[in-house]
């Protein structure tokens, strides 16, 4: 009996320091010089779910002047989880960021805080403004998410068929229409059919498709008969 009570008086104890070293983190992403508040957002990702009571923090961070703050308080907010929903909206207007790699950081967290932040990545994956990392971020985003994510086929179709047809005009990079082709092969159902025919018209022997992307294609609609 004694030592089932330490052991809880040991986990009480060790939960409260790391409540205290939250806070003292959190102090220091508000009041430190760069590399500290670095080190703080970067520590409270290291925390994961344990480091949600700084959330508000770590969401006026995504304002912070110093790029680097802002990609390390991005990506813990995605490692904190579900915890940190209240962070979509934040997230989201991190999308439009300067610097890419606090966006491709937002992008990643978006995929991990929740099923509200799937609407935003789907817009990501049709906007042209974004960078092709960006899109490639929020496409792997979705396909972690899981069946949830099965909304975001339609998105995914369209970036397949860039560069062909009507889409001409809208120029996605092969290997991002690689990617997009091998999410389908995830996410897609046999009675998405605009996604089966897009694919099935990719590997037709008249059809100019480059051999990466005409792989990809083969290869997501053997994976889509499966996703019954």
């Amino acid at each position: 009996m004694k030592h089932v009570l330490g052991s809880i008086a040991v986990v009480v104890c060790a939960s409260l320091a790391r409540g205290a070293d939250v806070d003292e983190l959190v102090k220091q992403l508000k009041n430190g010089d760069n590399d500290a508040r670095r080190a703080a957002a970067k520590s409270l990702g290291e925390g994961g779910a344990q480091s949600k009571a700084a959330v508000p923090a770590l969401i006026d961070a995504l304002k912070d002047r110093d790029t680097f703050v802002r990609r390390f308080a991005a990506q813990a907010l995605g490692e904190i989880g579900p915890y940190a929903g209240s962070a979509v909206r934040a997230l989201t207007a991190a999308l439009n960021d300067s610097r890419k790699e606090v966006q491709n950081a937002a992008a990643h967290s978006l995929g991990k805080v929740g099923t509200s932040g799937m609407e935003t990545l789907i817009g990501v994956l049709g906007d042209h403004e974004k960078d092709a990392s960006t899109r490639r971020q929020a496409i792997d985003s979705l396909v972690k998410m899981g069946n949830v994510a099965h909304a975001a086929v339609p998105a995914l179709t369209d970036m397949v068929k860039e560069n062909t047809g009507k889409n001409k005009k809208k120029v996605a990079p092969e290997d991002l229409r690689i990617e997009a082709a091998t999410a389908l092969g995830t996410l897609a159902k046999p009675g998405d059919k605009a996604a089966v025919e897009t694919l099935r018209a990719l590997t037709e022997k008249k059809a100019k498709t480059p051999r990466g992307l005409k792989q990809a294609a083969n290869m997501a609609l053997r994976n889509i008969q499966k996703n019954k």
